[in-house]
């Protein structure tokens, strides 16, 4: 059996189909290559990150013949940290315009 399986997967590799690579914990989902059918939280990783590929996908001459089914991160919505985030960012944007506004009215001084 094991030797049917190898002899058929030389054909089909000869033929130009190969399986789609996923690097697990390492690669971002991307709906061209993948199917997200599912997800899991997880703040450790990126969003969108490749947990665990659910079924092979396939190219053809380097088109998708079949996309791989893939589960990928989420990051729960906290309202209060995307709060404190965009405070955050928006202190750092009040000072660099200020800064630049420092160095704007140096400038028409001179």
């Amino acid at each position: 059996l094991e030797m049917i399986k190898n002899k058929v997967e030389k054909n089909l590799e000869a033929e130009g189909v190969k399986e789609i690579k996923v690097k697990v914990s390492e690669a971002r989902a991307d709906g061209y290559y993948h199917e997200i059918v599912a997800t899991e939280e997880n703040s450790e990783l990126a969003p969108n990150t490749i947990l665990e590929v659910i079924k092979k996908g396939y190219l053809l001459r380097d088109q998708v013949l079949k996309a791989s089914q893939v589960k990928i991160t989420a990051h729960s919505q906290n309202p209060k940290q995307l709060i404190n985030e965009v405070v955050e960012n928006m202190s750092l944007l009040i000072i660099m315009v200020s800064k630049l506004d420092t160095f704007n009215n140096f400038d028409t001084a001179i």
